[in-house]
């Protein structure tokens, strides 16, 4: 889907390097003909030694993916919706 700003807002650098490896991430799986789920990025991430694993790092991975939506720089329809693990993820 097209990136649509619904809502201006300014990122701290270390969410904006965040945003670039999550549509890293996208653009992997597209190349496979899936979506990844928030949690198989926050996986990924954490394999990446890029996110410490825990309730809260997922929480803070979720809320910069959700405000990054609104603002445009991932498209909605980038990011499957389920919450479960599914066939359509894959290990990268």
């Amino acid at each position: 889907m097209t990136k649509i700003c619904y809502k201006k807002k300014t990122f701290a650098r270390r969410n904006l390097e965040l945003i670039d490896e999550v549509n890293v991430i996208i653009r992997l799986h597209k190349d496979h003909n899936s979506k990844p789920s928030v949690i198989s990025i926050f996986n990924r991430l954490v394999k990446l030694d890029l996110v410490e694993d825990g309730r809260k790092s997922y929480k803070r991975v979720l809320s910069v993916i959700t405000n990054a939506r609104t603002a445009g720089l991932i498209g909605w329809d980038d990011i499957d919706g389920r919450k479960q693990r599914h066939e359509g993820d894959i290990d990268l």
